[in-house]
Formats: C-alpha cells, sequence, structure tokens
C-alpha cells in the first residue's frame, strides 16, 4: 500500500501539517511549533516515519481518515524511493483558508473556518521556517502547488 504522505506534505493556512488527501486534510499530523526541525524531526522523523511504516505493513495509517481517503493507493507497493533520497515530490501549501470562491470540489465557506483554527492567512515567517528546515537537511522540493 502506498499513499501520497509518503512523500508529500500538505501545509495549512495555520501552518499545520495534515495528511495530504481531500478527507486526510481533517487529520493534523504536526502542529506548527517553532522548536522542532521539519527536515530532521518531522519529514525525516517520526512523524512521517509512522505513516511510512503502516505502509511498508500494508496497513492504513489512520484507519478513521485512510478509509474514505480518494487517493489512497491500496494497489500500490510500497516505496522507499522519496525518502531514500530526501526527496519531497509535492508540497501543498494554503497560503489562506478565506476564499470567498464556491468552488465545486473546495470545501463551502461556512466549512472554512471551522475545519482549523487560527491564523487562516499563512504567516510567511511559518513557511521559511519549514522550508529553510527542509533545505538544511538536505531535502530536495520538486514542486510547489499553492491551492486556497
Amino acid at each position: 500500500m502506498d499513499c501520497n504522505s509518503n512523500h508529500s506534505i500538505f501545509l495549512r493556512a495555520n501552518g499545520s501539517l495534515a495528511c495530504w488527501c481531500d478527507y486526510g486534510s481533517l487529520k493534523i499530523l504536526q502542529p506548527f511549533d517553532w522548536d522542532i526541525d521539519y527536515g530532521r524531526d518531522v519529514y525525516l522523523g517520526s512523524v512521517f516515519q509512522y505513516i511510512r511504516s503502516k505502509l511498508r505493513e500494508n496497513e492504513m495509517p489512520f484507519p478513521e481518515f485512510c478509509s474514505k481517503c480518494l487517493v489512497l493507493a491500496n494497489n500500490l507497493e510500497y516505496s522507499s524511493y522519496y525518502i531514500d533520497r530526501k526527496e519531497i515530490v509535492q508540497v501543498m501549501v494554503e497560503p489562506s483558508i478565506l476564499c470567498s470562491l464556491e468552488c465545486p470540489g473546495c470545501m463551502t465557506k461556512s466549512e472554512r473556518t471551522t475545519r482549523i483554527s487560527p491564523p487562516f492567512i499563512l504567516e510567511m515567517d511559518r513557511f521559511a521556517k519549514i522550508i529553510e528546515d527542509f533545505k538544511n537537511n538536505g531535502i530536495i522540493v520538486n514542486t510547489f502547488d499553492f491551492e486556497g
């Protein structure tokens, strides 16, 4: 079993990291914390090691979320390719949760501020800290995808 959270990261507007997938965006993997190293302690550390160990064992890391996920790849075998290379395929960044549009594939306006705690606009110093931590640990980011 494999999953986008094996090799990609979703950065919420409040600086927390959530599961990468649609339903999993409700699952906070790491609240924002100035005192941790997001490269060493999170992506290469225990937070994502837990996800990878479950996938390697062909188990859902968070069954209550994974069972509703549209992108969980039950048919694929876990691969350590990206972690071995210290590479992130995609960092999906939510710069704001206060969008005024009502796109069909997105949450409704009424849901937006109930999904995460403030701040609702990503503070640049939080974004910079996380990206600098990746850089300082030699982690390559292939793509940044800004949504929201």
